[in-house]
């Protein structure tokens, strides 16, 4: 129900409302691909022209011009390909820490294991049931030292899945390296469903997942290239994460803001973050999936089908292979982020997690009061719910994000929260994109002409990573004072 110039008035009135910046490449640009990603195709060329109301768009000849070559390639591929060159300046590498928290899915058949240095080839996906877990991987560019920026990453995957060599992030993770010029080190926290080597214990919730990620922070507060041992307080240290981890990585900064004897942030950048757990932020219905006239059809002409929301969550259980339901998609979050808390060990035998509905109470580690909606809105676990005041402080924060993903509202609205509290922000919203987009910088596989195109969303995103690294290093070394929250008239 959106009229044919929408972005430009959301555009505008977000700049106007809020204290953060969101950022277009070109404006026609951005506008232009926000027009063929939401189906306004069916509009004259003329800024005055108005929406037809006939049952069948009229085609518009320059449609096809919308969306680019490469974004259009991924949509009809269904962003099967990940990016898979890792950027070769770059040195990966293991990185067991002393008193690491190792952890398997099953004791019993899980393996004491020692991954080797090349870390595509450390516990592969083949492998995870009998995998010993806990492997950090640490990235290093040339010419690194203790002065040089150093970042903890925290993968996502929904708390489930993944590591920092799976699902291309191994590779992701290195070019972010690059472009920052600064030590990586992405850490293999205890997923949903772990159990302690040591101990036996079940670790695989919110709370342990945090454990992992404080002892992880410390460890790299002392620690630089290739794990060289570094004097504390020599470089900027920073907090970053995609998704899932996003979430994880905005909680471990939100408890190290309110550590004592801890080195302190220095920034913040996420991709895609899920920061509330309750998965009812406004854009999980505005930005809910739907095509005209079937999603295959209107990919492959879109001079005059339409497509608009979410490409890659869009929960079908009705059936329905044109619209999505954003009810379903909020149910399978929430009982996801149930998962998350530690929640699952106590429901009753038989309970179906794809399914309503949610139990009213559950025994998680999201805080301390177990009923169910408290679990999904605490303030440390949920950031999203966090109060403003705990805000106040906090360093520059960076967000990437798709303006048409189920996520978005998460980004825009915790950043606006953040402003107003004067902390330096900048939220970037690439419209036409999909959930953690930069990941397929690479072009998804197209090529031209014989030669490989790139995203470049995707690589715009990461080399914004990049720039923010390099004005917070050069803030920590030129006035560190001013990495703090100023005033919100200097923002």
């Amino acid at each position: 129900g959106l009229a044919s110039d929408t972005p430009t008035f959301a555009a505008a009135a977000l700049l106007a409302a809020s204290q953060f910046v969101i950022k277009s490449e070109t404006a026609m640009a951005s506008r232009a691909i926000r027009l063929a990603a939401a189906g306004f195709v069916a509009v004259a060329a003329s800024e005055a022209a108005t929406a037809t109301t006939s049952t069948m768009p009229t085609p518009f000849p320059d449609a096809q011009s919308f969306l680019d070559n490469v974004t259009e390639y991924c949509y009809k591929t269904n962003f099967s390909k990940l990016d898979s060159e890792e950027a070769k300046s770059i040195y990966s590498m293991t990185n067991p820490r002393h008193h690491t928290m190792f952890w398997c899915y099953d004791l019993n058949k899980c393996s004491i294991f020692m991954p080797p240095n090349n870390a595509r080839s450390a516990c592969p996906d083949s492998q995870e049931a009998t995998c010993s877990r806990g492997y950090d991987l640490l990235q290093t560019p040339p010419n690194a030292d203790c002065s040089t920026p150093r970042i903890m990453y925290i993968h996502g995957g929904s708390w489930e899945m993944g590591s920092p060599w799976s699902e291309s992030y191994v590779i992701h993770t290195s070019k972010i390296a690059e472009a920052a010029n600064a030590v990586i080190l992405s850490i293999d926290y205890p997923l949903y469903g772990a159990i302690s080597n040591e101990t036996g214990e079940y670790i695989g919730n919110a709370q342990h997942m945090l454990n992992f990620a404080v002892d992880a922070w410390k460890w790299l507060a002392t620690h630089g290239p290739n794990g060289t041992s570094c004097s504390a307080g020599e470089a900027p240290m920073l907090i970053a994460g995609d998704s899932s981890g996003g979430g994880s990585a905005m909680t471990a900064l939100l408890a190290l803001h309110q550590m004592e004897d801890v080195i302190k942030p220095s920034g913040a950048f996420f991709e895609s973050p899920w920061l509330n757990l309750a998965s009812d932020t406004g854009t999980y219905y505005s930005n809910n999936f739907a095509t005209w006239p079937k999603q295959n059809f209107a990919v492959n002409n879109p001079t005059i089908g339409s497509i608009t929301g979410d490409l890659m969550f869009k929960d079908q259980g009705d059936g329905s292979p044109n619209v999505g339901n954003p009810f379903g998609e909020v149910i399978i979050n929430q009982k996801n982020a149930l998962m998350y808390c530690g929640c699952l060990k106590g429901y009753p035998a038989g309970y179906n997690i794809s399914s309503p509905p949610l139990p009213t109470t559950c025994n998680g580690t999201c805080g301390t009061d177990n009923r169910t909606e408290k679990q999904l809105k605490h303030w440390l676990f949920s950031p999203y719910w966090a109060e403003e005041e705990r805000l106040r402080g906090l360093p520059p924060l960076y967000f990437a994000a798709s303006a048409s993903e189920l996520l978005a509202g998460d980004t825009t609205t915790f950043a606006q929260r953040a402003a107003r509290m004067g902390v330096h922000v900048r939220a970037e919203l690439f419209y036409g994109m999909w959930h953690t987009f930069p990941q397929w910088s690479e072009g998804c596989g197209f090529t031209e002409g014989g030669e490989p195109r790139a995203l470049w969303q995707g690589k715009t995103a990461i080399s914004h990573y990049g720039d923010f690294v390099k004005e917070v290093n050069h803030a920590f070394v030129h006035c560190r004072k001013r990495l703090t929250a100023a005033n919100s008239s200097d923002i």
